[in-house]
């Protein structure tokens, strides 16, 4: 991860229960919101990080926020869906793929997995 997004991180960390959404988040970190979208999409492979729907705990709109929540699995960066560790997967780049994922990724593009 970039510094920025681990400020983003630490951000979120300190107050597990409080989303905020991308204008909040951009305005407490002084970073540009199309960052933190790209920044989002990292985190939520890496971690315990969702972009969900709801109140945002700054300015009280509903939005798209950015959430921590220390219970969440990691997600799989083909499908999205949570990666439990005892899932099958396979790490390629510091991305978590389901090994099925990966595997159909990999037949897909007519390659092997990695070796």
């Amino acid at each position: 991860m970039d510094s920025i997004s681990e400020r983003v991180a630490a951000f979120l960390r300190k107050a597990p229960a409080r989303g905020h959404c991308f204008r909040c988040l951009a305005a407490s970190l002084d970073t540009a919101e199309t960052e933190l979208h790209r920044i989002a999409e990292l985190l939520m492979t890496v971690g315990e990080f969702r972009v969900i729907n709801a109140q945002c705990y700054r300015c009280r709109r509903a939005d798209t926020l950015l959430t921590f929540n220390p219970f969440a699995h990691p997600l799989c960066t083909l499908c999205r869906r949570p990666m439990p560790p005892t899932a099958p997967k396979t790490i390629l780049r510091g991305l978590a793929y389901h090994a099925a994922c990966w595997d159909r990724k990999a037949r897909s593009a007519g390659g092997s997995g990695p070796t």
